[in-house]
């Protein structure tokens, strides 16, 4: 189940092929409607079904997290920064005014899910990171050296490598509750994966 965005990939970048001669309005609006899809279904599932009525824990990764409703749209948003959008003619204090915003969404979405969503499920399609991801993105490139630093890849892939190690111990072991768990888990897998990059550079396994 952890390597489910392997298959996301491919099927995105399949699917960005084909669209890729498409103007960047059409190919936006798109991956805009697929995530909204997506999105409309995790919570319909959420809200009307519930995560303890399925058999198997993992059901509904495949109706979410998947190359159509997850991975297309992000890679999408990728793509077309590449290409250019308005949001590059934005200057950094804007853009920063766009980030505030977009937590601002996303704070009160999992505040929402928390308080009042009292079935238990996945929340992967979050409203508000739709907007913070191309937003933040653009924001690191006009950061002197992160453009050109080749550790910010291998450290974000040995972030999401290394994380369900101090997720599931906390959740299952510790049953740490999740406001703390989550805070936890990320610094603990942001110092494991400095010091496994450390180790790369003796043994190369990442």
């Amino acid at each position: 189940a952890h390597l489910w965005y392997l298959p996301a990939i491919l099927g995105a970048g399949l699917m960005l092929w084909v669209v890729r001669d498409w103007s960047s309005a059409r190919i936006f609006r798109v991956a805009l409607g697929l995530f909204l899809i997506g999105f409309t279904i995790q919570y319909v599932l959420n809200f009307l079904v519930g995560f303890d009525q399925l058999t198997h824990r993992n059901g509904w990764i495949v109706l979410l997290r998947n190359f159509a409703f997850f991975g297309f749209p992000y890679m999408a948003l990728g793509y077309l920064l590449r290409r250019g959008t308005v949001l590059d003619q934005l200057g950094s204090p804007a853009l920063l005014g766009f980030l505030a915003l977009g937590v601002v969404i996303m704070t009160g979405e999992v505040w929402l899910n928390y308080h009042f969503l009292i079935l238990g499920g996945y929340f992967d399609l979050i409203g508000g990171a739709f907007l913070v991801t191309p937003v933040l993105f653009l924001l690191l490139t006009r950061v002197r050296g992160i453009p050109e630093g080749r550790w910010l890849a291998p450290l974000s892939a040995a972030i999401y490598f290394i994380h369900p190690i101090f997720v599931y111990p906390l959740e299952h072991w510790m049953q740490i509750e999740p406001m703390l768990r989550a805070p936890i888990s990320l610094v603990a897998s942001i110092c494991a994966s400095y010091l496994l990059l450390r180790f790369n550079k003796l043994v190369p396994v990442i």
